[in-house]
């Protein structure tokens, strides 16, 4: 006896949401699945450098960025905190402006709108990427007539001979049709003529032949007869020819927090996982029912649409109904949270700023009621007043140099910049004096029980309260 059996067509039929994801950060370290990391310290290869070496160890020609300045311009928006802290630091340093009026009422005239605006753009551009370049404009009788700030990025270290003389190769970046301009350095716009037009003498007055400036200048763009280059470099060790920005080393930490806050971002875009499947089992829906039940699931999808609820009357006594509940409530963002905080002051400690100017409040001891005074004490004296120390070196030297400045009537005394600590009332002895508030004085502000900046007269070498 054979069994002949049934057989019987089973259908199957799936909704499923659709899933989206869209990036939040900008796309340039995406390309090709690089890190930011990747794309900061790309290096340029050999052969894009000029094979002229020199028996006294210094290689003539373009200077190559030592990292990629124009990504760690666009990489300041990459970051909440990284973005704060530059501008912190910017304004903290030239924002407030110098102690006295003379340079910016001699030198707004001859900026497009006022000299400050110029230097902060410089400022901008030294904290970010290690490098701030100002143009200085003469006019045929080599009185200066122009102030122009330059993007960091757009310029190059040219070095000429073995004497180390130089040039600046501005433009590199420009838009279409655009090409770089080569100019000379701050005050030796007339060196740079003269080596141009084939009459420079070496360092002991003989006339230089060894090199064909004209070719040079020319081969890396058109050189400028009126224009100067200021450089303001962050020195360190790791460039002989560029400054270097002191962030660097936060990198990783902000690339970490963009993986969260864009895992986050899709995970409220998409749910993260279906949040329930339902079986409908014994029975076959028709078509218009089956419709309905995917447009309602589907409507709880998307920007406002969660936790919405949904009920469904299926007519037949064989229908078997079964939910099957995936999704769990977000219990990891509590962990995110935490991870996040400490990613944050990982940012602010390679920038080497207090917490609290980066919108970063710390609980407990070190939120104590005189943290911020402290912090930008140290700050001031630690960050900021030596850079500001550089800028009004580097800005004496130049505009406030007699010899160069083609009578501005400027000095160095004129470039000195006002600090954070002076402008802030602190309550502190140095307001009056004017002197640095000493140890003592940092201790008494540091138990005070009361906020530093409602102790304004008060003698904080006597030490606190009873």
């Amino acid at each position: 006896m054979s069994d002949t059996g049934s057989t019987e067509t089973t259908e199957v039929r799936v909704v499923r949401g659709h899933s989206e994801h869209r990036d939040i950060f900008d796309s340039t370290a995406k390309e090709g699945m690089k890190t930011w990391a990747e794309v900061l310290f790309k290096t340029h290869s050999p052969e894009d450098r000029p094979d002229q070496a020199s028996d006294q160890g210094v290689n003539l020609g373009v200077k190559e960025h030592p990292f990629n300045m124009a990504a760690a311009i666009a990489f300041k928006n990459q970051n909440v905190h990284h973005s704060t802290c530059i501008e912190a630091k910017s304004r903290a340093m030239t924002g407030l402006g110098f102690t006295t009026d003379k340079a910016t009422d001699l030198l707004d005239p001859l900026c497009d709108s006022t000299f400050m605006e110029v230097l902060d753009s410089v400022a901008e551009d030294y904290w970010q990427v290690g490098n701030g370049y100002m143009e200085v404009v003469r006019d045929d009788g080599g009185k200066v007539k122009g102030l122009h700030h330059v993007p960091a990025a757009t310029v190059k270290v040219c070095i000429e001979d073995i004497e180390y003389r130089r040039h600046y190769i501005v433009g590199e970046s420009g838009g279409e049709g655009s090409s770089p301009r080569v100019m000379a350095p701050y005050g030796e716009l007339e060196e740079f003529l003269a080596r141009l037009n084939g009459e420079s003498v070496d360092s002991n007055g003989v006339p230089d032949t060894t090199v064909d400036y004209r070719s040079v200048y020319n081969s890396y763009g058109t050189p400028s007869e009126r224009s100067e280059i200021i450089h303001f470099a962050r020195r360190t060790s790791m460039s002989r020819w560029y400054g270097f920005p002191d962030w660097l080393s936060a990198v990783a930490s902000i690339e970490l927090v963009q993986m969260m806050t864009q895992e986050r971002y899709d995970f409220f875009l998409n749910r993260g996982v279906p949040e329930f499947i339902l079986f409908i089992s014994g029975a076959k829906i028709d078509g218009k029912t089956w419709e309905k039940i995917e447009n309602g699931i589907q409507n709880t999808i998307g920007l406002g649409n969660q936790h919405k609820t949904m009920a469904i009357n299926v007519d037949s006594e064989l229908a078997k109904i079964q939910v099957e509940k995936l999704a769990m409530e977000d219990a990891g963002s509590a962990g995110l949270s935490d991870l996040r905080e400490a990613l944050s002051l990982d940012i602010v400690t390679a920038h080497r700023t207090p917490p609290l100017l980066a919108g970063i409040q710390i609980s407990g001891k070190l939120g104590a009621v005189n943290e911020l005074p402290n912090a930008l004490l140290a700050f001031q004296v630690l960050v900021i007043g030596p850079e500001q120390v550089t800028f009004t070196a580097i800005l004496g030297s130049t505009l406030g140099n007699k010899e160069h400045n083609s009578g501005l009537g400027l000095k160095k005394a004129d470039f000195v910049f006002k600090k954070v600590t002076e402008e802030i009332p602190l309550g502190m002895g140095a307001q009056t004096t004017g002197a640095a508030p000493g140890l003592k004085e940092m201790d008494t502000m540091s138990r005070m029980r009361t906020p530093a900046a409602s102790a304004s007269g008060r003698d904080l070498s006597a030490g606190v309260k009873d």
